[in-house]
């Protein structure tokens, strides 16, 4: 089974310095990203901003803003 997970935080700027984010650390989807691997799923991951370690067998596309998470989500 495929399975597409999002996580991690958006980032939308006020201007090139400034931005407006969330608190999310991405924790809860990683924890789905390992049960799906425990259960054989091909995963694919679109990930906001932060530094958390995919582990290698799953697709990654990270992303900034909530547009580039949508664009990728539908993408996929």
């Amino acid at each position: 089974m495929k399975v597409l997970i999002t996580l991690g935080p958006t980032q939308e700027p006020i201007d090139p310095i400034r931005h407006i984010t969330n608190p999310s650390s991405g924790k809860m989807g990683l924890a789905v990203v390992k049960e799906g691997i425990d259960r054989g799923h091909d995963i694919t991951v679109v990930l906001g901003p932060v530094q958390i370690p995919m582990p290698g067998e799953v697709k990654v596309y990270r992303v900034r803003t909530a547009q580039e998470m949508t664009n990728r989500v539908l993408m996929s």
